[in-house]
């Protein structure tokens, strides 16, 4: 009696090989900055794509870019929709993945001048789906090739893996926050601080708010001026001090932990 041996599908599918990767990826835990940075540049790559996308639901109803490849790093949390806005808006609207060969012919395109997408006109956007509603959007962008229908079901299905991503990710930065001890003086609320960055990166995080400073400073800070400044140069010097041996503790825990790409941030922040 003859006996059929089960195939095993070692490495060597490009195809099969990412979409592994990419699910030990989303598997870890993570900040949620990370995720936003990460995901986009493993998506281009297993899909062969120009451009990819992360849109996050903020509010009841606006879709904000918070993570990007293959546009200039200046439109994150620039870029803003609203849920059934352009063809990105409407995958949310309907919570069904969008594809388009000639995506500025579509009767909702939307187009951003400062993202120059007419040299990305192959699209596709598939919903973030959460457990009550959408979390967000991840788009796909080439300048030819149209998705084929595998192609959209793999990337439904990784969708998932984002946002459940997502999901984890904001509650490990939640429990951050809140292992700070914080002192009295009111609550805390989620919002987001529109601004155009001067160099590429992003803030996720808690901010505190300092005391107003007084309009009209005594007479006696006046006069106490000269040493306050020399007290505050000290303490400024010390505080560089202990931040760049934390942050080089950190470094070194992660080369420990053979952390690779995943903790690269962590040698910029140390030159700064």
């Amino acid at each position: 009696m003859s006996t059929v041996r089960p195939k095993l599908h070692d490495r060597g599918n490009p195809r099969l090989d990412g979409v592994l990767d990419f699910v030990k990826f989303t598997a870890r835990p993570m900040p949620l900055a990370t995720l936003l940075d990460e995901a986009p540049r493993r998506l281009v790559q297993l899909l062969h794509a120009d451009v990819c996308s992360l849109y996050l639901l903020e509010g009841e109803h606006t879709l904000v870019m918070r993570g990007n490849v293959g546009f200039d790093a200046r439109a994150l949390g620039q870029v803003r929709l609203q849920v059934g806005e352009g063809i990105t808006g409407q995958a949310v609207e309907y919570m069904r993945p969008i594809s388009s060969a000639h995506a500025g012919k579509h009767v909702s395109y939307k187009y951003f001048d400062e993202l120059h997408e007419e040299l990305y006109p192959v699209f596709l956007a598939v919903p973030l789906l959460g457990k009550a509603g959408p979390l967000g959007a991840v788009v796909m962008q080439r300048a030819s090739v149209p998705f084929a229908d595998p192609e959209v079901e793999i990337l439904t299905a990784l969708g998932g893996l984002i946002a459940a991503g997502v999901r984890h990710a904001e509650l490990i930065d939640s429990q951050r926050e809140k292992s700070f001890t914080r002192k009295a003086g009111g609550g805390t609320r989620k919002v987001t601080l529109p601004g155009r960055p001067m160099v590429p990166g992003r803030a996720i995080g808690a901010i505190a708010a300092l005391r107003r400073p007084a309009h009209r400073p005594s007479e006696g800070r006046i006069s106490a001026m000269p040493h306050d400044a020399d007290r505050d140069v000290r303490m400024l010097k010390s505080a560089f001090d202990v931040t760049e041996k934390a942050i080089g503790a950190l470094a070194n825990r992660a080369r420990e932990l053979d952390l690779g790409r995943d903790a690269a941030f962590l040698g910029t922040y140390v030159e700064i």
